[in-house]
């Protein structure tokens, strides 16, 4: 699990900075993309205001559930103090829509 972090959290700065910027009126960064862990596809949505801001990674969800579309109701403020980053783990919303359901989902 340990190993899993750090990859993620390697992933996320590379990420981060070499994502496309949008420009528009309030964000800084506001980007979607698959970025492959575990030898499949994951979705992850990050938008920040400012991208100096520390990042803050929402696992949220799974399986089978995923809790982007709710989180509009609150991020208005986590976007203003962070590089909010949003993942769809396995087994989970547009990560799932992407991936094989044949695999079993298990601790390994």
């Amino acid at each position: 699990m340990k190993l899993l972090i750090c990859i993620l959290t390697g992933s996320l700065f590379s990420f981060t900075s070499f994502s496309s910027v949008l420009e528009n009126d309030t964000l800084a960064l506001d980007t979607t993309e698959y970025v492959e862990i575990g030898n499949i596809l994951q979705f992850i949505k990050t938008e920040a205001s400012d991208t100096a801001n520390p990042i803050l990674l929402f696992l949220h969800g799974g399986p089978g559930r995923t809790y982007m579309g709710a989180t509009e109701t609150f991020s208005d403020s986590l976007i203003e103090e962070f590089i909010f980053v949003q993942w769809d783990q396995r087994k989970t919303g547009k990560t799932l829509d992407t991936n094989s359901v044949d695999d079993p989902l298990s601790v390994e």
